[in-house]
């Protein structure tokens, strides 16, 4: 099955694609950008969500994270990195977190070498300073941050949010994948 989007609408009606996230999970589904017909027939359009993904963990996901944990996430994202390019993308004040709790305990300190590890080799990313980092806001929109990473990263197939809430359905029809971090490890490790 080959799901065509005009490119002009991939970054505003992208998510708006009926079951977008059961497409994206079976491999005989492709999926195309085009800016006219032709553009299949010349082979000149853009392929998207070809493959991997990214992470990203809600805050009260990051703070229950042992340092044994950090590690497998890392493994697991080091081991599908030989297929398929996976990253996982923190916010910047998350990042700002990890940094500020290093000088307090050693385990903290040792999450943050890894972290800054993992930046270096490319398996986790920074995002930009952006509205989600703003102090007054108690914790991201994290719907609309992963929609628009979507589009951002359109070549990647999953866009991945590890959290313990109830919120599936939502970020399902906006083709994201929710998990905990626990059913992702297990799940994406067989």
């Amino acid at each position: 099955m080959l799901v065509i989007v005009r490119n002009e609408d991939i970054s505003t009606h992208l998510f708006e694609i009926p079951r977008l996230l059961e497409l994206k999970m079976s491999p005989d589904v492709w999926f195309a950008g085009i800016d006219e017909p032709q553009d299949l027939l010349n082979s000149t359009h853009q392929e998207l969500f070809l493959g991997g993904g990214f992470v990203m963990l809600d805050q009260p996901s990051l703070e229950s994270l042992n340092l044994d944990k950090v590690k497998r996430l890392l493994k697991l994202l080091q081991d599908l990195n030989k297929t398929e390019k996976w990253k996982w993308l923190l916010h910047y004040r998350d990042s700002r977190r990890f940094k500020e709790n290093a000088r307090i305990r050693t385990e903290e300190e040792e999450k943050n070498n890894l972290l800054s590890w993992s930046q270096e080799i490319g398996l986790s990313a920074v995002l930009p300073y952006h509205e989600c980092d703003a102090k007054s806001r108690d914790h991201p929109d994290y719907l609309g941050c992963l929609v628009h990473l979507q589009v951002q990263n359109i070549a990647a197939r999953f866009p991945v949010f590890l959290t313990d809430m109830k919120i599936a359905d939502k970020f399902a029809k906006s083709g994201i994948l929710t998990a905990t971090l626990n059913s992702f490890l297990k799940r994406f490790s067989t």
